[in-house]
């Protein structure tokens, strides 16, 4: 009989543990950083190998936006570019609110060449976490050919 209350209460201990990392992650564009205090937004995201579908490391990550000024396309970023963790994740913090039009991803030129940047639609909030679709980074090295 005892111990079937404490198999009842270390049950009801389990749901909790993982009840409460599932309500406070939250989904989306929705979140609120960290901090909530702060005037400025967070932009999360992954860089993925197109070939392997593994997670890239190494790769600088920026957001900004990209206009015409004087005839000549510039990208005006927003913030700090950052680097993807091993495992391709990234975090950008302390982007002012707004709307940006551009994720530009420059990964290591010697194994991928130059990647065409990437069109996207943000609006951010102060304290808002928005979470992007992961990047595929493009192998921009010609096939080798057979060696015979």
């Amino acid at each position: 009989m005892h111990s079937t209350r404490l198999m009842k209460l270390f049950a009801a201990a389990c749901l909790v543990a993982l009840a409460v990392p599932l309500a406070l992650s939250g989904c989306g564009g929705d979140d609120v950083a960290p901090n909530a205090n702060d005037n400025t937004g967070i932009v999360r995201g992954r860089t993925i190998d197109a070939r392997t579908a593994l997670g890239l490391g190494n790769v600088q990550v920026a957001v900004g936006n990209t206009v015409v000024s004087g005839g000549q396309t510039q990208f005006v970023q927003a913030g700090a570019a950052f680097s993807t963790t091993p495992n391709g994740d990234y975090e950008i913090v302390g982007i002012a609110p707004g709307t940006y039009n551009t994720l530009r991803v420059t990964p290591s030129q010697q194994l991928y060449g130059a990647q065409p940047d990437q069109m996207v639609n943000i609006t951010i909030a102060a304290g808002q976490i928005v979470v992007l679709a992961p990047v595929l980074i493009v192998d921009g090295q010609p096939p080798q050919p057979a060696q015979n």
